[in-house]
């Protein structure tokens, strides 16, 4: 008996994890699908069928192979000016050449995938069986098939190069030339054969989005938002990768919500309170220097000599050899975002009373948010509010009880997701401090580098739009990649005061060098 759709997506999972050491999310569609769909990291498969013998073997057929396309095919194509049929054979050549690498380190994955490839010669052909017939040959090196178009993609494909290039070209030049056979071709019926192999929606980029109006400061909006049914609102973010130097639309799911009431957290001393809202209104306060005024606490050297002169000169003119100085206070508006991964539980105590403390102690001219944030991968980034912009600063004291860490450290996506709170906000001046050990991670990246990547990356998007970005780096976090994400904007937090040191930089610098990881 067929195992059931869990069991059955487990087992797939581990057989995957065990071939290549990366994790692939497999999870198994409705009757309207008919081969499997694959994105990176995820796979959707069509459903078994309990009468089907066959029909586990064939579903791990199909993982293999999307697993292959996932290691092996890099970037996705872009359609340009290929005709449907020349995209079907650009498929084709990739599904064959993911197909030998993954032979190449696994042989027995021949094995697994060989008993599909039925297909045979027919005394009339037609465009879709010729097609599976090409598969066929390209798989199989025994197969022998008296079309001379066969034979001539078969002898092509193994003269070529190793990339994906070596497949669009042959789609290309091949296309051409069964096109000129004259064989019917309807793109909408056309299905992939064998049965194993994806519906290619993989490897093809999307058509960009229409375009819409959108304000200049857009480009760090969600590609997409919905309203749950909890309250909570569903946000898609994209990602930088590395690897392939380009930005993967819409592909983190970030899920935004308020966290729940719990009894009060013990308020901070009133104390301790006043000295942080001084230190704060001190921050908040720009000072300038209005010169040649008729009194002021200090004189004006240029304006003395120049009244100086006057008087040689016998020139009459108001006596203006003072400076006075202005004082305005900034608004401004402060998010502090709180990594409550599993990395951070030990400094939990320190950011929660941190975070309490900045909300008791902010002046009327800072409006301040706090946020935390873990991970459970890439379709499951968890945001979570303790205290909005316009709320008083009591519901810190309780939410802020509800606070714990687990999970992982996706700190790219956070980083965006407060990135676009921020922008909504009125004009005026814009920080926000991430509280966090600086080592991003998540439970589907295998790849130490990956998330760090990101995570600069979003930080520089931040900045570029004029928000002040600090990193309030926790104990026994790695100095390197602080540096990697934060640059010299970045002080070690190992003590309530430490926040005074970095919630505020030098007010005269768009970004205050605050960084004190070799005090």
């Amino acid at each position: 008996m067929t195992p059931s759709r869990p069991a059955a997506s487990a087992e797939l999972e581990h057989y995957l994890q065990a071939l290549w050491g990366r994790h692939f999310r497999v999870s198994f569609g409705t009757a309207a699908i008919e081969r499997s769909a694959f994105d990176d990291c995820e796979q959707l498969l069509p459903p078994l069928v309990d009468a089907d013998p066959n029909g586990n073997l064939l579903a791990r057929a199909r993982a293999a192979h999307a697993a292959a396309h996932a290691v092996f095919s890099g970037p996705r194509f872009d359609v340009g000016s290929l005709k449907p049929l020349q995209q079907v054979l650009v498929a084709l050549f990739e599904d064959a050449r993911v197909e030998a690498l993954a032979i190449q380190h696994f042989p027995g994955l021949r094995r697994l995938w060989a008993p599909f490839h039925v297909a045979t010669p027919a005394p009339v052909a037609s465009c879709d069986a010729l097609l599976a017939r090409l598969s066929r040959a390209l798989f199989d090196e025994r197969y022998v098939d008296p079309d001379a178009w066969i034979e001539k993609a078969r002898r092509a494909f193994r003269a070529g190069g190793a990339g994906p290039e070596h497949s669009r070209q042959l789609g290309s030049l091949l296309g051409n030339d069964l096109g000129q056979m004259r064989l019917p071709f309807d793109a909408r019926q056309y299905r992939v054969e064998p049965a194993y192999r994806d519906d290619h929606g993989g490897l093809w980029e999307r058509p960009p989005a229409p375009a819409k109006a959108v304000s200049p400061s857009a480009s760090s909006a969600p590609s997409s938002a919905t309203e749950l049914p909890s309250g909570a609102t569903s946000h898609v973010y994209p990602e930088w990768d590395y690897v392939i130097a380009r930005e993967r639309p819409a592909f983190c799911r970030l899920r935004d919500e308020t966290a729940a009431s719990s009894p009060d957290l013990t308020a901070p001393a009133p104390a301790l309170v006043r000295r942080w809202r001084r230190r704060l209104q001190s921050a908040l306060v720009e000072v300038s220097v209005e010169r040649r005024s008729s009194d002021g606490p200090l004189l004006d050297l240029a304006a003395v000599v120049d009244a100086a002169a006057d008087r040689i000169a016998r020139r009459s003119a108001p006596l203006r050899i003072y400076q006075r100085p202005r004082r305005r206070a900034r608004r401004a508006s402060l998010l502090v975002l709180l990594d409550l991964s599993a990395s951070s539980h030990a400094h939990r105590e320190l950011s929660r009373s941190g975070a309490q403390l900045l909300c008791a102690a902010a002046p009327t001219t800072l409006e301040l948010a706090v946020d935390g944030f873990s991970s459970y991968g890439r379709h499951d980034v968890r945001y979570t509010r303790f205290k909005d912009f316009t709320e008083p600063a009591a519901v810190a004291g309780s939410r802020l009880g509800q606070l714990s860490a687990a999970g992982s450290t996706r700190l790219g996506a956070a980083v965006r997701h407060a990135h676009w709170r921020l922008n909504a906000r009125a004009p005026r001046e814009k920080l926000l401090l991430v509280v966090s050990d600086g080592e991003p991670a998540d439970v589907d990246i295998f790849d130490d580098r990956y998330l760090v990547e990101d995570a600069r990356c979003a930080v520089k998007a931040a900045r570029r739009a004029g928000i002040k970005v600090l990193g309030g780096c926790l104990p026994g976090g790695s100095e390197p990649l602080q540096q990697r994400i934060f640059g010299p904007w970045r002080a070690r937090l190992t003590r309530l005061e430490d926040l005074l040191c970095i919630a505020y930089p030098n007010p005269k610098e768009h970004h205050g060098h605050v960084n004190q990881g070799r005090r």
